[in-house]
């Protein structure tokens, strides 16, 4: 299992969809990428691979994978 994440990078993840919408995808390493272009937290990487995994997590939840039966 993971580590909790804080509410404040939560809804730091919620807004940055919100605005930035068509730069995020469903893969972790091009979502810390295009954190990076956004100048958002380039000083403090932990920060921002936590933002990019939860920018991850909201992304998988908006497009569901579908399953084969």
């Amino acid at each position: 299992m993971g580590r909790v994440k804080g509410r404040t990078t939560k809804v730091a993840a919620h807004s940055l969809v919100l605005a930035n919408h068509g730069l995020f995808g469903l893969n972790f390493d091009e979502n810390k990428i295009a954190l990076g272009k956004l100048h958002i937290m380039s000083n403090n990487i932990v920060e921002r691979n936590r933002l990019a995994g939860e920018i991850t997590v909201i992304m998988k939840q908006e497009h569901p994978v579908a399953t084969v039966a």
